[in-house]
């Protein structure tokens, strides 16, 4: 009788026990931009974004590709819910790729893009001006039938439209050709430039490595006494 009634005082402390440490814990919700590829709570992988823990201070990292490693130290409080918002920054290393390719792309641009896009606007100019001149020397010609075929009458005024029209061509001829010189030069340019190119080294970008990447596991103590599976990380 007195061995049934240890038993039963000591299952009634367990479950007191088990009932009060529940009662006693804190919430922690984790709300991470963008989405880490790793969270680590006492060096403990996690995956949940919702925890229920005892009461105390929590060492948390967390780490995505490109950004800098998370780590900083979360206090749970006895019934409390605890939020963590938090969004990561980029890495030393992604933001001197960015600088680089930038000063790549300016480069480029420099050598190659500029002379492109002058060298087709002075094509457009080009055509244009070709289309507006043979309009221009078709009508000349028309109106120099005018005048050679004129009758005594009206022949004074054909001589003054002939003039007239002429007057109205002969700019577009040098137009013309000064814009044809204009893509002669355009063309060599964009031939320097991607000479210049082909010999400028593209940055190439190295992602970091995971910090908190899984190297080991196996069973180890708590802070609390209890035994749990463990892993090994990473941490350069």
């Amino acid at each position: 009788m007195k061995q049934l009634l240890v038993l039963v005082l000591i299952f009634s402390s367990f479950v007191s026990s088990a009932q009060n440490t529940e009662d006693n814990l804190g919430e922690l919700r984790l709300f991470m931009s963008p989405t880490p590829e790793t969270i680590t709570l006492d060096n403990v992988v996690i995956n949940q974004r919702i925890l229920h823990l005892k009461p105390g201070k929590y060492f948390l990292q967390a780490w995505a590709p490109d950004k800098k490693l998370l780590d900083t130290i979360i206090e749970v409080k006895s019934k409390v819910s605890t939020h963590f918002f938090y969004r990561f920054e980029p890495s030393a290393n992604y933001r001197a790729f960015q600088t680089e390719y930038m000063v790549y792309e300016k480069e480029r641009n420099r050598q190659l893009a500029v002379p492109v896009t002058v060298t087709a606007l002075m094509g457009v100019a080009a055509i244009a001006t070709y289309a507006k001149g043979n309009s221009l020397r078709k009508e000349v010609e028309s109106k120099h039938d005018d005048y050679i075929y004129s009758t005594p009458y009206n022949l004074e005024n054909n001589k003054i439209k002939h003039a007239k029209a002429q007057d109205k061509y002969r700019p577009y001829i040098p137009l013309y050709y000064a814009e044809l010189a204009g893509l002669a030069i355009g063309s060599y340019f964009i031939y320097r430039g991607i000479k210049k190119v082909k010999s400028l080294t593209k940055p190439t970008y190295q992602p970091d490595e995971n910090p908190l990447a899984l190297t080991g596991m196996g069973i180890s103590k708590d802070r609390f006494g209890n035994y749990t599976f463990g892993i090994t990380l990473n941490l350069n």
